[in-house]
């Protein structure tokens, strides 16, 4: 997946304590940069930001489906708010996209919902 330049590290401190600036958008809109934004927060919450177990990363979607059942369907929940995060782009999701990002969504409760294998390969995918 290619970098976006409008969020690659922008808002973090340095090492000063000062704010760096954003860098500028190239090729869409700031509503869409907005929402990109918002999507890429939502994944880092659910897929990489609590922590790091020999290499692996987890976050709050890997946590929550540990719990059987009501876990992943939560998880599932979650999910479609990033689907509909993105469908609010000014551009609208090719079919192709959505049908992927569906696919992944339903896979990931597939596989979730098999007790302790599904959890660990939840986590690995």
């Amino acid at each position: 997946m290619p970098k976006v330049p409008a969020t690659s590290g922008h808002g973090r401190p340095n090492r000063k304590g000062k704010k760096s600036s954003k860098l500028p958008l190239v090729g869409i809109s700031e509503h869409d940069a907005g929402v990109l934004t918002k999507v890429k927060r939502r994944a880092h919450l659910l897929d990489t930001c609590l922590f790091n177990f020999i290499g692996i990363k987890f976050g709050w979607s890997s946590v929550i489906g540990v719990v059987p059942v009501v876990g992943d369907i939560f998880d599932m929940f979650m999910a479609i708010s990033v689907i509909n995060a993105c469908e609010s782009i000014d551009g609208q999701l090719d079919k192709a996209t959505r049908r992927r990002i569906w696919l992944n969504i339903v896979l990931d409760l597939v596989i979730g919902i098999v007790p302790v294998f599904g959890d660990f390969a939840d986590a690995m995918y």
